[in-house]
């Protein structure tokens, strides 16, 4: 009966101090991450794909992540269960220094500030194409959408001329609290 105790007791400690490892190990979501995070899902909700791109033929919205940002650490967590326009999100992590071909598959990219480079932007003109770039400054021309900080508060900036180039279309609520580029 002691022995069983002590077993019991064992088990309970070593389960104890796996979940505390987990926890510990787990990095924690930041503000920034949470925010940039709700703006790639809620894009997608209120962004009309053009019906002759890759994304009409797929349940799924592959959303790419390219760079070390703090949207990398929540952007599961907020579209997990969650869609746009029925189909679900299939999210994949590259590295700032991915090759343009690994992602051709992708419908929706979201580019941290230290991988938003215009040639490799420039270089993905794919139908139905969504690029999004965490940026200090508005640079019109390079992504679709810029995500930008202004008196500490969280800014769109819409290139409404690339969205129509690569068959995307804007919500008339999108583009009232966006910055535009007509």
């Amino acid at each position: 009966m002691i022995a069983i105790r002590r077993l019991l007791c064992v088990i309970l400690l070593i389960g104890m101090m796996t979940s505390a490892t987990l926890v510990v190990a787990q990095p924690k979501e930041s503000r920034a991450g949470r925010i940039r995070s709700a703006v790639v899902y809620y894009l997608a909700k209120f962004v009309r794909w053009e019906k002759s791109s890759v994304l009409s033929q797929s349940d799924y919205i592959t959303t790419c992540v390219v760079g070390d940002d703090p949207l990398k650490h929540s952007i599961l967590n907020t579209v997990a269960g969650k869609t746009a326009d029925r189909r679900s999100f299939d999210v994949t992590f590259f590295s700032s220094q991915v090759n343009p071909k690994e992602l051709e598959k992708c419908q929706l990219i979201f580019f941290s500030r230290e991988s938003a480079e215009a040639t490799l932007i420039s270089s993905l003109t794919k139908k139905g194409l969504l690029t999004v770039c965490a940026v200090d400054e508005i640079s019109w021309g390079t992504c679709v959408v810029q995500l930008f900080e202004e008196n500490n508060k969280a800014r769109l900036a819409i290139d409404n001329v690339i969205g129509k180039s690569v068959g995307i279309e804007f919500s008339a609520q999108l583009l009232d609290v966006a910055e535009l580029r007509e």
